[in-house]
């Protein structure tokens, strides 16, 4: 109503509006209170809408509100993982409910920190020209940085550092090495050797090994042992004993 009275000042100029006004506007338990106070038979009538709203603030105010609110402060604490911005939102009520001076929240909001986050802005804590709304907003700022730094934790998959936008993830490539794969690779038309030997040429097209013949895997994932080919032995040529004649009478002399 008072934010009405102040908007619309216009519309109700004079204090006798104003009152009829906060009577229209006000029910229950508030305008039980409020009309033996407004009414023609009242020895003591209000007769401006301060009047009235200071009349049932008293009436509807906790008188232990400021007492609670500063005791609640001393349990706030602002916890790791959860949400700074309805943290701050807390404090700020308490504070006001407590009839704290504003000059006095920097110093109440450090000690609401845990103390890794309070040596973090130790600097910023203890800098006079860093008014409150500046350190809402460093810590803020680092509450944000640690979360994100928790979630990577979690998704080491996640991008460090940035507020959020997409990233790409590469698959991991395999390599398939199975005498399967294998197989079927080298059964591929196109992509083998050529050899000039038909019987290895022949062993390569139906895909089977150099070393046991058998298909399904080449020579050098065999799984038998390399066969040792055989070394052949070279022997000197033998001179036909014919040859050696001949030669022996073309050295004769002739008588």
């Amino acid at each position: 109503m008072r934010n009405k009275l102040e908007a619309d000042a216009e519309d109700y100029p004079t204090d006798q509006d104003q009152v009829a006004y906060c009577i229209t506007r006000t029910e229950g338990k508030a305008a039980k209170h409020l009309g033996p106070r407004v009414g023609t038979k009242s020895k003591k009538p209000l007769t401006t809408a301060d009047g009235i709203f200071e009349f049932l603030e008293t009436i509807f105010t906790d008188r232990l509100t400021k007492k609670k609110a500063r005791k609640a402060m001393g349990k706030l604490k602002f916890f790791p993982g959860s949400s700074f911005h309805d943290f701050i939102t807390d404090f700020r009520i308490k504070a006001q409910e407590a009839e704290y001076d504003e000059e006095d929240w920097k110093e109440l909001l450090e000690g609401t920190l845990t103390d890794t986050m309070a040596q973090a802005l130790a600097v910023q804590a203890n800098d006079d020209s860093v008014d409150f709304e500046d350190f809402v907003e460093a810590c803020s700022r680092y509450a944000l940085t640690a979360e994100q730094r928790r979630a990577v934790g979690r998704n080491p998959r996640m991008p460090s550092g940035g507020s959020g936008g997409s990233s790409s993830s590469k698959k991991p490539t395999t390599t398939d090495t199975s005498a399967d794969q294998r197989a079927r690779r080298s059964a591929t038309p196109g992509v083998r050797p050529k050899y000039d030997d038909e019987e290895k040429q022949k062993m390569s097209d139906e895909g089977r090994c150099f070393n046991c013949g058998e298909a399904g895997h080449m020579a050098r994932a065999c799984p038998r042992p390399r066969a040792t080919p055989a070394k052949k032995v070279r022997f000197p040529e033998r001179k036909d004993e014919s040859d050696d004649e001949t030669a022996c009478e073309s050295g004769k002399e002739e008588p």
